[in-house]
């Protein structure tokens, strides 16, 4: 017995049937006509599977009107790599550092311009959730 699945793959939707047997065939939603694909099982099981690393929302927010505002882990985890020094100026979004958490490498950037500060973490360390990982003014 097969059953369908809907498949969100860079904003194109599927329908994929799934047998006991594997994938049987891939229906494009976008063109209900179109000749389906067949996939051997064989092709499936020796497909790469490849983690996508989840986006760690950081808050935007204007730069601070007088003074420094700390940079904080969003969850807890490792620091893999620093990508700034303190006096380097920043633009929003720019990657400060990578932190992984749950093997899933997250990537944590400026939520405002400014110069980086003190740089209170480094490369290995564990942190905790909300730990202060840089300052920047």
């Amino acid at each position: 017995m097969a059953k369908k699945f809907k498949v969100k793959v860079n904003n194109k939707e599927y329908i994929v049937e799934v047998s006991e047997e594997g994938v049987e065939e891939i229906i494009e939603k976008e063109h209900p006509g179109a000749e389906s694909t067949v996939i051997k099982e064989e092709q499936v099981s020796a497909a790469p599977v490849v983690p996508v690393a989840p986006v760690v929302p950081t808050k935007r927010e204007e730069a601070p009107a007088e003074g420094k505002k700390c940079v904080k882990a969003p969850i807890t985890g490792r620091i893999l790599k620093i990508f700034v020094k303190e006096g380097q100026e920043i633009k929003v979004d720019e990657k400060i550092l990578t932190l992984e958490a749950m093997k899933m490498e997250n990537e944590i950037c400026a939520p405002f311009p400014g110069r980086v500060g003190k740089i209170m973490v480094r490369e290995g360390e564990d942190v905790e959730e909300e730990r202060e990982l840089c300052e920047i003014s």
